[in-house]
């Protein structure tokens, strides 16, 4: 195993991000711990990566979903909406958003329109932790967005 150190300027993107990124796209990650200190304008994220030895090797290039071509219309809508509930959170607790959620795992709740955290768990890749921490948010969304569709 192998330990990486990154500072993240708190006021936006740096040549850090970046190489945290390239290290997070090509290399097993064991571990991955952030801290934001708080140092007035010069305030930054700690962020630690342990990594395993070997290197991820990508066959293919990673393809990307556009959600909009793969759900409905008013899907899409749910799913636009449940984004920027997802954004709003992440920016309010200070973490990227797909800590949160997945896009995937936001079209999963499109479609399956979870009614419960136990629900929201049925998803890939949602466990307990993260059906607790953040899941009322998303089932408000999904529940407040049926009733104005019945209402109008």
């Amino acid at each position: 195993m192998k330990l990486h150190l990154f500072a993240l300027p708190a006021s936006g993107g740096s040549e850090e991000l970046a190489a945290l990124n390239r290290l997070l796209a090509s290399s097993r990650v064991a571990e991955l711990r952030q801290e934001f200190v708080q140092a007035g304008l010069n305030s930054y994220w700690a962020v630690s990566v342990t990594t395993l030895q070997e290197q991820v090797q990508r066959t293919q290039p990673v393809k990307k979903v556009d959600y909009k071509e793969v759900l409905s219309p008013e899907e899409f809508e749910l799913f636009a909406s449940l984004r920027e509930c997802r954004r709003v959170l992440a920016e309010e607790l200070g973490i990227p958003v797909y800590s949160i959620f997945t896009n995937e795992q936001l079209a999963a709740m499109t479609r399956e329109k979870p009614n419960s955290r136990s629900a929201l768990r049925s998803i890939p890749g949602v466990g307990e932790a993260r059906a607790e921490k953040y899941g009322d948010p998303f089932l408000h969304k999904i529940h407040s967005d049926k009733v104005e569709d019945a209402t109008t």
